[in-house]
């Protein structure tokens, strides 16, 4: 329910349209990711502020909707 960090930081390696929207985020441009936001997103997790370690488990994972990635490092940030 606590990310261990607060947010992420990541620069863009290629000019990249956000899904449904005018925006672009240019190559080179910072992303601040506010991980708090993401994890009580009801968007993507059902229940968000209610504490289920079972949504971890292989059948809940197996069932999650695709597009809902954090990669660490320098790799792909997506979600819609």
């Amino acid at each position: 329910m606590y990310p261990p960090v607060p947010l992420l930081i990541r620069k863009a390696n290629v000019d990249y349209k956000i899904p449904e929207t005018d925006h672009i985020i240019k190559k080179g441009q910072q992303v601040i990711i506010p991980l708090v936001a993401f994890h009580y997103d009801e968007r993507f997790w059902e229940e968000p502020n209610k504490f289920n370690p079972e949504r971890f488990n292989t059948d809940e994972a197996l069932n999650r909707k695709e597009g809902k990635l954090l990669h660490f490092g320098k790799r792909k940030i997506f979600f819609y």
